[in-house]
């Protein structure tokens, strides 16, 4: 018996859709703990069985029935297949990993009290029929510009901060242009006070957006690290041997370069590089 319950129901979904795999296939290279899966590990481990995963929160009266089979977490690290609804819904059919593939018939109330709150629903992808060339399988993504896309966000405001941050750095030129051709000869004070709280806050709004960049950034080359982190080396202990290559130093260097990318995205040269239009502009002005 598998002691692992979210395995056991993973294994149990896969079969229901017809991709009879073992638990090696599915473990093999994940990042588990203890040996075990874990509800984020779930729809990786899903993928290798031609499925798409997803985690939601919701109750249990709200997982729609034309979306089951679904894993539903429950209390004490357990898991079970949540197969059917009644009709009138007060009743449900699961299936625990413990006993194999035998239905259990269950109070949804009783359910319901053990339900943790959170479900993961699986579904086969796609397979379209090779006699239909006009018709192309959806794109899983890239296994480096997709993880790039998802935190595009962080990245646009990255590029409003630099666009703030060289706006601001006109003030000070402005700012001493200002005080030697209108304040000094006209021994405007009111003047000068007026100018010199406005670069004060454009300053502290400079260091701020400064600040903000930098975090940006280093929370982006984070989840970046982590997610390529994982996908080589997922792919790398599940590399099959004839497939390796002879010589364990050029693997080595090849695992390198990998690193020098990742190291990349997350340094200060993406700062420099989106700095440096700005800098051309200021020059040319």
């Amino acid at each position: 018996m598998i002691d692992d319950a979210l395995l056991g129901c993973l294994l149990l979904v896969s079969r229901g859709h017809g991709a009879a795999l073992t638990p090696d296939a599915l473990l093999s290279g994940l990042p588990l703990e203890n040996g075990k899966l874990t509800p984020s590990l779930v729809p990786r481990a899903a993928r290798r069985a031609g499925l798409h995963g997803r985690i939601v929160s919701c109750t249990l009266d709200r997982i729609n029935p034309a979306l089951l089979p679904a894993i539903l977490l429950l209390d004490d690290e357990r898991a079970c297949v949540l197969a059917a609804w009644s009709d009138d819904r007060s009743e449900v059919e699961v299936v625990f990993p413990e006993l194999g593939e035998t239905t259990v018939t269950l109070p949804a109330a009783e359910l319901a009290a053990r339900y943790a709150g959170h479900a993961i629903y699986l579904r086969p992808g796609f397979r379209f029929d090779a006699r239909a060339p006009g018709v192309r399988k959806t794109r899983e993504g890239h296994w480096f510009w997709s993880v790039i896309a998802e935190n595009r966000a962080l990245y646009r405001d990255v590029l409003l901060a630099a666009f703030m941050i060289n706006v601001f750095a006109v003030a000070m030129p402005l700012f001493v242009m200002n005080v030697y051709d209108r304040v000094v000869p006209n021994h405007a004070t009111d003047t000068l006070w007026a100018l010199s709280i406005g670069v004060f806050v454009v300053v502290t709004a400079d260091l701020v957006l400064r600040t903000m960049r930098g975090h940006f950034v280093d929370l982006a080359g984070s989840r970046i690290d982590v997610r390529l982190s994982s996908f080589i080396m997922e792919r790398v202990l599940g590399l099959r041997m004839e497939a390796r290559p002879t010589s364990a130093g050029s693997f080595a260097a090849n695992l390198r370069a990998f690193e020098s990318v990742r190291d990349f995205i997350s340094s200060a040269t993406v700062v420099a590089f989106i700095d440096l239009p700005f800098a051309l502009l200021f020059l040319a002005v």
